[in-house]
């Protein structure tokens, strides 16, 4: 309801499913599917180091495999999908113990307790629980070549599995991270150039299905602080370079607002991909996968009339975002291509850069599991 109340648009929303679930599963989920919230998110970074005495954010939010499998099972059952966040968590918090005993703490070895092959293994394990439970799988935000033959072998083996990558991953590298320090770290972290070559062959050839934001909005003095509920606009110190403890730093990006017109630039402008396929990336597949098409992602009679008009022609240096945070990600990047009118169910609520739609007319767009590109009668997303 109060959604409904501020935001300009229509909106969806997934079920986070932490340790504080772990004993009501079989309501929670079914629940959930209910009232139209048909997908789970799930961090696969459980640091099994941690003693369970210990209060430690990771587990609160991270789930051990066991439980990563009551979660499919559930959803299997119920016509849900669990969405993961596909990190090695044991890997991971080994690799971050060992370069903290020995002091390595700056930007260079966020990438380095990260590598590429801690994210191909959770994804398989997770595919794997899935091929056995019978749930759909939907690993978010994806960001390394090894990636890629795991996503194609399950596909082959019938599995739903809907892999998904952000506009970072297929236009920056760790080099930000080296050049410009804290801003740019993310997890998974920023690779390498053959990783942004590799997401964008998935997202050509459908290894890949879905371009989103993994938007956090972190102003500064969060990101600094590490914090997800202190100061939102604080005066933190900036860290100094040859001292910081990268490993203190909130992970996150600021990418909503400008990332189609990055993925068009980079994309569709250099034919590494087609206007129909940025549009299935964006628009089609998401709402197909998520249960919300046709009434979303399509223009067909009966539609809502949600449309986006483009310039290809207008050109725009990123700037500063209008919201909250201080930290644009691609900040300073050229652009050719941008939107200038978005209009919700025929409505228009954004016009030249500009918000003139009212708050108070959004709806909750309750998703419909026997729609979703998973159910056995579904529509085709790939």
């Amino acid at each position: 309801e109060f959604a409904e109340q501020t935001s300009y648009t229509d909106f969806t929303c997934h079920g986070l499913i932490t340790m504080r679930d772990k004993d009501d599963l079989d309501k929670v989920i079914p629940d959930l599917v209910k009232i139209g919230a048909t997908s789970f998110k799930l961090f696969m970074t459980w640091n099994p180091f941690v003693l369970p005495t210990e209060s430690d954010y990771t587990n609160l939010m991270a789930l051990p495999d066991d439980m990563v499998m009551r979660v499919m099972h559930h959803a299997s059952h119920n016509g849900g999908m669990v969405m993961v966040h596909a990190e090695n968590g044991t890997c991971k918090a080994y690799l971050e113990d060992q370069h903290k005993q020995h002091g390595r703490t700056s930007p260079e070895y966020h990438l380095k307790s990260a590598p590429a092959i801690i994210e191909a293994e959770a994804v398989n394990r997770a595919a794997t629980m899935a091929l056995v439970t019978g749930s759909p799988l939907y690993p978010v935000h994806l960001s390394s070549e090894e990636v890629i033959p795991v996503l194609d072998r399950y596909k082959d083996k019938g599995l739903h599995i809907y892999g998904e990558t952000c506009p970072h991953y297929l236009t920056l590298t760790n080099d930000m991270m080296l050049e410009h320090g804290y801003k740019y770290k993310v997890a998974p972290p920023l690779r390498e150039s053959n990783d942004v070559a590799a997401m964008w062959h998935g997202v050509a050839n459908h290894s890949l299905s879905t371009i989103a934001s993994d938007f956090t909005g972190y102003t500064r003095n969060l990101k600094i602080t590490g914090s997800l509920t202190g100061t939102v606009q604080g005066n933190a110190k900036e860290p100094d370079p040859d001292k910081i403890d990268i490993f203190q730093v909130a992970a996150g990006l600021s990418t909503l607002e400008f990332m189609m017109p990055v993925v068009w630039s980079h994309g569709v402008n250099t034919g590494k991909i087609t206007l129909p396929r940025f549009v299935e990336l964006f628009c089609e597949n998401p709402a197909k996968i998520f249960g919300i098409w046709p009434k979303k992602g399509s223009l067909q009679p009966g539609s809502d009339a949600d449309v986006v008009l483009w310039d290809p022609s207008r050109m725009v240096t990123a700037g500063k975002e209008h919201g909250i945070s201080d930290l644009n990600t691609f900040e300073g990047m050229e652009l050719l291509g941008m939107p200038v009118m978005t209009m919700v169910r025929g409505e228009t609520v954004i016009e030249d850069g500009i918000v003139v739609g009212k708050q108070g007319k959004a709806k909750f767009a309750r998703r419909d599991p026997n729609a979703t590109a998973y159910a056995p009668h579904g529509p085709k997303a790939d």
